[in-house]
């Protein structure tokens, strides 16, 4: 499996991200699927409502059902979630694990364990977690 995402993309997020620190960032991807490999052709942030943002995130609804209103106008699907995690590394927390929503899509998480910026992309199954190739 991987997850397809073109370098224009891939700066808006982590400007996105760097922005928004000390909070998570979040929001949706929209694309297409063929076969195991995931295509960003767009990214909306959706404003992240959680009572602690710098430490989880929760969409706001209203804006996370607007933007999969706008992807289905635009003939994409919802193909994943991203998130960013200000304070380390791009891998799914506890929390990231008990509140995935999407087990069918992937979630790309901004990392920054280090002075730079990391991507990893996620497919999050209950417990089990599977690690996609970022191309």
């Amino acid at each position: 499996m991987a997850l397809h995402l073109p370098f224009t993309l891939r700066e808006s997020l982590l400007a996105e991200a760097r922005q928004g620190a000390p909070d998570e960032v979040c929001g949706l991807l929209g694309g297409i699927q063929r076969g195991q490999t995931f295509y960003v052709q767009r990214h909306t942030p959706i404003p992240n409502v959680a009572a602690t943002p710098q430490v989880r995130f929760e969409m706001d609804q209203a804006a996370m059902l607007a933007a999969i209103f706008a992807f289905q106008r635009a003939r994409i699907d919802l193909i994943g979630i991203y998130h960013s995690h200000p304070h380390s590394a791009p891998s799914p927390s506890p929390a990231d694990l008990a509140e995935c929503a999407w087990q069918t899509v992937p979630y790309l998480i901004i990392g920054y364990a280090a002075t730079q910026p990391c991507l990893a992309a996620w497919r999050i199954d209950g417990l089990r977690l599977t690690h996609l190739a970022l191309i």
